[in-house]
C-alpha cells in the first residue's frame, strides 16, 4: 500500500512565532485539524520546530493509512494500530537508509508510534473519541515518555529493542578514507557550485563538530568578507565562534570555527552561492539568508539531502550501509581527544575517562560529559595500541642495532684473522 502524498506542511515564521499550516491539495483546502495539532505542540507543549514538523508528518501518514483502510478515528482499535505499526515497520525495513538491524527498525517505529499517539492524546482530550476502543496510555510525568512502562500497558509498542546508539555504527572513518570522501565530493559532481558545497559541509563537520541540522542553519551573513575581516581581527584565537540555530534539544553552543575555514567558505559564497543565486529565479534571492542551498532551486537545503548526498560518498570508501554526515562528527571528537590525551600525557595530567570526557565535551557542544565515554574509550584504546606499537619498535631497533654491532664485530675479527695469517711467515 502507498499513501497518497498530497497533503503537505508549511512553516509559516512571523516575527518569533513559528506557525504550522498543513494543506490539502487535492481539496485545495487548510486542514484544521493537524494546523490545530501542530499550533497545540508548538505552544502548549513548547516543542521545537524540527520535533513539531516531523510528528506533523507522523500524523499526516497515520490518517492516510486509515483513510485508505477506511477507518475513523473516532472508532480506532488497538487491532487498527497493530495494523499501522506492521506497515510502519515494513516501510521502515524497505527504507534504502535502512541499516539491516532489526531492533533498529523497531525502534524507529516507535518513535513514530510516539507521534500517533500524541495525536491520539490531543484528540482525546477534546472528547472527540468517546467511541474508540483503543488503549491510548497517558504521557508520563515530567513530560517525557518512559516508553519502557507504556509498553508494558499497551500492546501496539515494540518490545525488546535494545537501547544501541542510533550513530554508532562500529566504522571508524580514518584520514585515507576521510581524504578519499573529500576529493570525491569535489569530483564527483559536474556541478562546480554543489561540488564546492558539499566539500565544504564535509569540512565543516570534521573540524568543527557540527550535527547535520546545526550545519545546514548555517547563515551566509556571518562570512561575509568585511565583518568576517573585523571578527577576526577582535578574536585572539585565530578564528571565531558562532552559535547556530539549529541545536539538538535546543541548545545554544557555540562553536569554533578556524580562520583559514572561514576564509574557504567566505570564498565559496562569492564564488558559487553568489552566482547561483543570480542565476535562479530571475535573480531573487529566496535564500533566506542560509548558507547551503540546492543548486537546482537556490532555496535552503533540507538537512536530510545532507545525509543522501553523504551517505553515497561514504558508499565510496566501503563504509557499511547508514553511514552518513555524522560520521563527521566522530572523527572530529577522536581528533580532539588525541591532542588532548597526548597534551596531557606529555604534561603528566590526568587521563582517566572522565577526565577527558569533561574536557572535550564542551568543544563537542554536548551537556552531559557521560555521553562521551564511547569516543574516550576508543580514543584511549587508540593511545595504548600506539604505545605498545611504539614499545615494539623501540625493542625491535634495539634488537636491530645489536644484531648489526654483532655482524660489524664479526667481520673485524674476520678481517684480523686474514691479516695475521697474510703477516706470519711461511714454512
Amino acid at each position: 500500500m502507498k499513501l497518497v502524498r498530497h497533503i503537505r506542511v508549511e512553516k509559516v515564521q512571523v516575527g518569533t512565532v513559528c506557525k504550522f499550516l498543513v494543506f490539502d491539495l487535492h481539496l485545495k483546502a487548510l486542514v484544521h485539524d493537524l494546523t490545530n495539532f501542530g499550533d497545540f505542540l508548538t505552544k502548549e507543549r513548547g516543542a521545537h520546530v524540527l520535533t513539531t514538523y516531523k510528528k506533523l508528518t507522523h500524523a499526516i501518514r497515520f490518517k492516510e493509512f486509515c483513510r485508505l483502510k477506511g477507518v475513523a478515528l473516532r472508532f480506532i482499535s488497538d487491532t487498527n494500530l497493530t495494523d499501522y505499526r506492521d506497515w510502519e515497520m515494513s516501510q521502515v525495513v524497505a527504507s534504502p537508509s535502512h541499516r539491516g538491524d532489526e531492533r533498529t527498525a523497531k525502534r524507529t517505529t516507535n518513535a513514530k508510534l510516539d507521534s500517533v499517539f500524541d495525536l491520539l492524546r490531543w484528540h482525546q482530550q477534546r472528547g472527540e473519541l468517546t467511541r474508540a476502543s483503543a488503549y491510548i496510555p497517558k504521557r508520563a510525568d515530567g513530560g517525557k515518555y518512559n516508553r519502557e512502562r507504556v509498553a508494558q500497558r499497551s500492546s501496539v509498542y515494540f518490545t525488546k529493542t535494545g537501547k544501541a546508539a542510533k550513530h554508532h555504527s562500529g566504522f571508524i572513518l580514518g584520514d585515507e578514507e576521510l581524504r578519499s570522501v573529500l576529493e570525491h565530493a569535489v569530483e564527483s559532481r559536474n556541478d562546480p557550485h554543489a561540488a564546492h558545497r558539499n566539500w565544504i559541509m564535509g569540512r565543516i563537520g570534521h573540524l568543527v563538530g557540527l550535527r547535520r541540522g546545526s550545519v545546514n542553519s548555517l547563515l551566509a551573513g556571518d562570512f561575509e568578507r568585511r565583518s568576517l575581516e573585523k571578527k577576526l581581527m577582535r578574536s585572539r584565537d585565530d578564528g571565531i565562534t558562532l552559535v547556530p540555530k539549529d541545536q539538538k534539544f535546543d541548545y545554544n553552543k557555540a562553536y569554533f570555527f578556524p580562520a583559514w575555514l572561514c576564509y574557504e567558505i567566505c570564498s565559496f559564497c562569492e564564488n558559487y552561492r553568489a552566482p547561483l543565486i543570480s542565476l535562479r529565479n530571475d535573480g531573487k534571492d529566496v535564500s533566506r539568508g542560509r548558507l547551503f542551498l540546492s543548486s537546482t532551486t537556490a532555496k535552503p537545503m533540507a538537512a536530510t539531502s545532507i545525509s543522501r548526498i553523504y551517505r553515497v560518498l561514504m558508499a565510496e570508501v566501503d563504509a557499511p550501509k547508514g553511514v552518513a554526515f555524522h560520521i563527521l562528527r566522530d572523527v572530529f571528537a577522536s581528533a580532539r581527544l588525541a591532542e588532548e590525551t597526548e597534551y596531557r600525557v606529555e604534561a603528566g595530567l590526568d587521563t582517566s575517562t572522565k577526565s577527558l570526557s569533561t574536557a572535550v565535551s564542551m568543544a563537542m557542544g554536548q551537556e552531559d560529559p557521560n555521553s562521551m565515554f564511547r569516543y574516550v574509550q576508543e580514543q584511549q584504546s587508540v593511545h595504548a595500541q600506539k604505545r605498545a606499537a611504539e614499545k615494539k619498535r623501540l625493542i625491535e631497533k634495539r634488537e636491530n642495532d645489536y644484531a648489526r654491532v654483532l655482524r660489524l664485530l664479526e667481520e673485524k675479527d674476520q678481517q684480523i684473522a686474514e691479516l695475521q695469517s697474510a703477516l706470519m711467515p711461511r714454512a
